[in-house]
């Protein structure tokens, strides 16, 4: 990951697979997390994140966290293009089924950094493919990946980046929309009116393979947040 390093660990005999994250004392915060989630059980027996246990908080000797993680098969890079319309709206909807299974738990916990590289899946013998948000630092309510006119202040940036997941599931290009991209053209004239423009054609983009899809680029999360906070479970829990 970009904040730790992960090994996989197996039995001798290859029947028990378990992967191992090592990070830094500065990544605390994915640490605590993990933690309250352990404690409180909202990891897989509860909201079907992906589950972690810490093993070992820094000391001199050893000035790294250390947290235990199921094993999974990768991460959504890897089905990126290979999955039916059908079949990536399911796996979005099962995303947003799991952060707004953690949002109603605890208010604080908002993951605004949904990208294919921080849901996990796995598949079972019996053939079902498990989807698992991962990346638990990310439910710190201001790492993010993709940009929003203001991401922290207004929920209509989740519908967003559910939108940004699917389009990314079906290899259509997104980039405009990363935070290092929008930062820089913030300072030039007329943004907010390009950036709605981009957004109503990506929206047009996504409606060409489903109509439905495209109902998370709500338009209304364009305009200027001002005090709207994230409050209400209706207003990224679309029903589709």
């Amino acid at each position: 990951g970009a904040f730790g390093t992960v090994v996989k660990l197996q039995s001798l005999n290859k029947r028990f697979k378990i992967a191992a994250k090592v990070m830094s004392p500065q990544t605390k915060d994915e640490a605590i997390i993990t933690e309250i989630f352990q404690n409180n059980y909202i990891q897989n027996k509860y909201c079907g994140i992906l589950r972690g246990k810490v093993i070992w908080t820094p000391t001199p000797a050893v000035p790294y966290y250390i947290i235990l993680l199921e094993d999974m098969d990768g991460d959504l890079r890897k089905l990126k293009g290979s999955l039916s319309v059908d079949q990536a709206i399911e796996v979005v909807r099962e995303i947003q089924r799991q952060l707004l299974c953690v949002y109603r738990y605890n208010k604080d916990f908002i993951n605004l950094d949904l990208k294919l590289g921080n849901v996990m899946y796995k598949k079972r013998p019996n053939g079902k493919v498990d989807i698992l948000v991962g990346d638990l630092g990310s439910f710190d309510n201001k790492t993010h990946t993709w940009e929003c006119l203001n991401p922290q202040n207004t929920s209509k940036c989740m519908s967003f980046l559910f939108g940004i997941l699917f389009a990314q599931l079906m290899n259509i290009d997104v980039s405009r929309f990363s935070w290092s991209v929008v930062r820089k053209e913030r300072r030039k004239p007329y943004f907010v009116q390009n950036y709605n423009h981009e957004l109503r054609d990506m929206k047009a983009r996504v409606a060409a393979y489903s109509p439905i899809a495209a109902e998370w680029f709500n338009p209304e999360q364009t305009r200027p947040p001002g005090d709207l906070v994230f409050a209400d479970d209706d207003l990224w829990d679309a029903d589709l």
